[in-house]
């Protein structure tokens, strides 16, 4: 059977995880995470903050570079004067 919502999967699956690392105690988690009582939006914000505070998250970077070096090379391209311009 395919996981339609594997988003969602997912998403409980990180909330487990991070439950299990407070040794499945329902008082270790509450202490962390406040955000249990707000939504699960916040409980996952919650989470992911703290793991890459820990470094345990490691962010995905373009294939294309930093939005800077993107920004650079599109200014060099408009200002390059490849002469190409389209008579009338």
């Amino acid at each position: 059977m395919s996981r339609l919502t594997g988003s969602k999967w997912k998403q409980r699956q990180v909330i487990a995880e991070e439950y299990i690392r407070c040794g499945r105690s329902d008082t270790i988690f509450l202490d962390e995470f406040p955000e249990v009582e707000q939504s699960i939006k916040m409980l996952l914000n919650a989470i992911t903050r703290k793991r890459q505070q820990h470094g345990e998250l490691i962010p995905r970077t373009s294939k294309n570079g930093t939005p800077q070096e993107r920004e650079q090379r599109q200014f060099e391209r408009s200002n390059s004067g490849t002469g190409s311009t389209i008579l009338s």
